[in-house]
């Protein structure tokens, strides 16, 4: 799969999943129920469909491994996290709010991976993330 047809698809289902379970939110599921039955179903199905040539390759050390399953775990509770926020408020305040991720990924990345760089044109893309993110909540409820 190039690069480019996994970064569409990414964007086809994070721009469709929050209307879809706020759906199933307005009809009484719990935000947790939501994110279980998802990755239930989709962990398995993805790992197996698209991790052959990963796996077959994989050496990593402990400590990588670690680092991995957190992120995983993380990743599971950051979509439960939006999940609860989209039962909270509207869809349209929600998913911009809890998208200023790239902002902090940026940061995190910089002070622990320690190759990434902060340019000008990086905290160029921070500022307009932070003034759109102030344009859309401003007057929101």
């Amino acid at each position: 799969m190039t690069r480019y047809v996994a970064i569409v698809l990414t964007v086809l289902a994070w721009s469709a999943a929050p209307a879809l379970v706020k759906t199933g939110l307005d009809h009484g599921y719990s935000p947790l129920t939501s994110t279980c039955m998802g990755a239930a179903i989709a962990v398995p199905l993805f790992y197996f469909l698209l991790s052959g040539p990963a796996r077959a390759r994989a050496t990593t050390p402990s400590r990588a491994h670690r680092v991995m399953v957190l992120g995983g775990f993380l990743g599971v509770g950051g979509t439960m996290f939006s999940y609860l926020a989209f039962g909270a408020t509207s869809v349209a305040v929600a998913v911009p709010v809890s998208n200023i991720h790239p902002l902090v990924t940026a940061l995190l990345a910089h002070l622990t991976v320690g190759q990434e760089r902060i340019d000008r044109r990086l905290i160029f893309g921070m500022a307009l993330i932070c003034s759109g993110l102030a344009f859309v909540t401003i007057g929101s409820s």
